[in-house]
């Protein structure tokens, strides 16, 4: 999908959906646009770095929890600076990609800790590992 051509600089879209309590039609349009703009982005982005772990369906799960968690949030970003639509464009994609880094640990924060050995070690314990959760890898 083609981002919408447009002159709606990305502070100006955020700070349209920081104000949603006042008028939350524009602000789903201005999340509307900034999804558009910066999806594929991301998208690339997560899938680059985390799809080896979370699989696609992963990647495409922290994107979308992204972009919720940025219409939730625009109030929290500081778009007070005067910059180029460029600058502008790379700060909110920090943004992004913070947040969306933020949502990956979370969800690592949530999984039981695994430890990792070989065979050959797993041999040397005596088959028997002394950790509940063992995963072997035959390298």
């Amino acid at each position: 999908m083609a981002p919408p051509r447009d002159d709606i600089p990305d502070f100006e879209l955020i700070r349209r959906m920081a104000d949603q309590k006042a008028d939350f039609a524009q602000a789903r349009e201005a999340w509307a646009r900034f999804y558009v703009r910066h999806h594929g982005f991301l998208l690339r982005r997560c899938e680059t770095n985390h799809a080896y772990v979370l699989g696609m369906p992963g990647v495409e799960e922290v994107v979308q929890d992204t972009f919720m968690k940025v219409f939730d949030g625009a109030s929290t970003f500081n778009c007070a600076d005067v910059c180029e639509p460029s600058v502008q464009i790379s700060k909110s994609r920090g943004w992004l990609v913070r947040i969306s880094e933020n949502i990956i640990r979370d969800r690592f924060r949530r999984q039981p800790e695994v430890c990792t050995v070989d065979e050959d070690e797993l041999a040397v314990r005596g088959g028997t590992p002394r950790i509940s959760r063992v995963a072997v890898s035959s390298q």
